[in-house]
């Protein structure tokens, strides 16, 4: 049942996607080992419903006394008493219950499919558009299109944004044109494309991402190819969350104009003794005690800056960085954050990318992001 599809929203240029499937909310679970009562099916995990007994007929074989006639005749069974079986059809109605509120309630009932389902965002026990407001706008989600990752890190993850070119899915839905807010489409050919920082000075351009319910835990995969080289926190200017404190990724929550750091994911330099990964030799800046240990680092090759005076950087599309983590703390790229605080559903989150010198030296152009709450 799992498809290719996304829910697009309006940007911080906001954006959002997703896409799931409809399935009632009974908490009976079902699987190979344990059926289904009779008269349901097991769909996604799930019996169909509580299915009343309904009213039956049936036959039944029974013994009784056989009393001869007087006279002559032929001799008629006599009504007795008998034991029989029988069975019996009959139509009753199905309870399907209330959808779950979150995919972490889903996950709890028993489901172990990631994949698409309906969940009542809302709370009203029924599935529906669900909105949501963003100053003057508002965006408007459809409950019976969210995807739930059920495999990863435990499971029960609700996803709040999904980009991918290949893939088809698109913060816009055009792949011909993905990107929103001040992001540009980088285009490598073949279908390969990114969004980047716009042409320009240091700069921090940034997507918000709507939350679908509350959450304390934050899960992410988020894929980019280098342009130049990064120089991972030694470029810091003013190490604050809000300014540009590292060449790379910076996710953040907005949390009623407090904004808490989710994770940073660091581009570090390609060429020996230059500034590496955090947890190789030759450090100079370490990250900002804000950041701690919620990070990952990766860089490109040489090939992303080549020639001696650097004249043919380029992207470097062949070794794209993220999808493994240097320090070895995520080795396919996906990594997990506990928040410091619970967060409100209305504390969505943002991701920026952050250089520190202009697009002609350096930048960034994302391929694929996940963003999951649960």
């Amino acid at each position: 049942m799992n498809r290719a599809c996304h829910v697009v929203a309006v940007l911080l240029p906001l954006g959002l996607a997703g896409c799931t499937l409809l399935i009632a909310g009974d908490a009976v679970v079902c699987d190979d080992v344990t059926p289904c009562p009779d008269g349901q099916q097991c769909a996604a995990g799930f019996c169909a419903g509580t299915q009343t007994p309904g009213e039956g007929e049936g036959e039944g074989e029974g013994e009784g006394e056989v009393v001869p006639s007087e006279g002559e005749g032929e001799v008629v069974p006599s009504e007795g008493e008998g034991e029989g079986e029988g069975e019996g059809e009959g139509e009753g109605e199905v309870d399907p219950g209330p959808p779950p509120q979150t995919c972490r309630e889903l996950f709890d009932r028993g489901e172990r499919t990631s994949g698409v389902y309906g969940i009542d965002l809302s709370g009203d026990g029924l599935l529906g558009p669900f909105e949501r407001v963003f100053g003057p706008d508002t965006v408007v989600i459809n409950e019976a299109t969210i995807f739930c990752d059920m495999t990863n890190s435990g499971g029960g993850w609700t996803r709040v944004a999904f980009f991918d070119p290949l893939l088809g899915a698109t913060f816009t839905g055009d792949p011909a044109a993905p990107c929103l807010g001040g992001f540009q489409v980088e285009d490598f050919g073949g279908g390969n494309k990114g969004c980047s920082r716009a042409a320009g000075p240091a700069s921090q351009p940034g997507v918000l991402f709507p939350t679908l319910h509350p959450y304390t835990e934050v899960m992410g995969k988020v894929v980019g190819v280098v342009f130049g080289d990064g120089d991972a926190y030694a470029g810091l200017r003013n190490p604050v969350l809000t300014d540009v404190y590292v060449d790379g990724v910076s996710i953040t929550t907005t949390a009623a104009g407090a904004p808490e750091h989710v994770f940073t994911l660091v581009s570090a330099h390609p060429l020996p003794l230059n500034e590496p990964c955090p947890c190789e030799a030759g450090v100079t800046v370490a990250a900002p005690a804000f950041v701690g240990t919620a990070s990952i680092c990766d860089k490109p090759t040489a090939a992303a800056r080549p020639g001696a005076s650097n004249e043919f950087r380029a992207y470097d599309v062949g070794n794209p960085v993220w999808d493994a983590d240097v320090c070895g703390t995520a080795p396919d790229g996906r990594w997990t954050r506990v928040t410091a605080t619970p967060h409100l559903v209305t504390d969505d989150l943002v991701l920026r990318i952050l250089h520190d010198q202009e697009t002609a030296d350096e930048n960034i152009a994302l391929t694929h992001i996940e963003l999951f709450i649960r």
